[in-house]
């Protein structure tokens, strides 16, 4: 006896498609869309992307040491960049880094700054946090242990190789360096600041010291003096 129903082969109930997506079964339900074809070129296309860019360059500031008598400009730290512009596009790419000509627009650039190892000096006079200074023991942030031993060694050494009666400006620039050498030395922290700032402090602190000392001691001697005469 035949069957009442048609055979399997018969009964499908829709023509497979013509041209089936890339990713999809010809086989798909009544009413679906096809799939879009997109090309496969297409989804790693890296035609509308910008490459990024990069230069170097240096940035020199510059601050004022105020000496006792005069104002000397002294380069300030010395600061190396590199400069890296992110495009606005996103993707993938490999494209190498390129370096622009100039720098003339730094919008949306990303700083990236390495600077030296030494230690800058504070902006403004030493002994003078009231004006515009700052206070050396403040500045170097030591022990106190250690500080009292780097100012007890530097003073001895201002007070036999420099003269305690004139400022730091004028003082012999070979006796300045035969008394930095020796503290650095024995300290070898002090060649950690730059232009070694931190030991012309403690000279100028000594120096300064020193002065007021004598000088006093001459207005009481010359006192002396004259109420012997009168």
């Amino acid at each position: 006896m035949s069957s009442p129903y048609p055979s399997f082969r018969q009964r499908r109930l829709y023509p497979a498609p013509s041209s089936p997506g890339p990713m999809r079964s010809p086989r798909r339900f009544r009413g679906e869309p096809p799939c879009s074809t997109v090309p496969r070129s297409a989804l790693h296309s890296t035609s509308s992307r910008e490459p990024e860019k990069k230069t170097t360059g240096y940035f020199i500031h510059t601050y004022i040491d105020d000496d006792d008598e005069t104002g000397v400009l002294v380069p300030a730290k010395k600061v190396h960049f590199d400069v890296i512009e992110k495009p606005e596009t996103s993707g993938p790419s490999n494209r190498p880094l390129s370096t622009p000509a100039s720098l003339e627009d730094l919008t949306s650039m990303t700083l990236i700054l390495r600077f030296d190892d030494k230690i800058p000096k504070p902006p403004g006079p030493v002994g003078r946090p009231g004006r515009n200074g700052y206070n050396l023991r403040v500045a170097l942030q030591w022990q106190d242990e250690r500080h009292e031993k780097v100012k007890a060694f530097i003073n001895k050494l201002v007070d036999s190789k420099l003269d305690c009666t004139i400022s730091f400006s004028k003082q012999v620039k070979e006796k300045l360096d035969v008394v930095r050498q020796q503290a650095a030395t024995k300290f070898p922290i002090l060649a950690e600041y730059r232009g070694q700032w931190a030991t012309d402090d403690f000279i100028r602190c000594r120096l300064k010291s020193r002065r007021v000392v004598l000088q006093k001691a001459e207005l009481e001697r010359q006192v002396g003096e004259t109420r012997i005469i009168s």
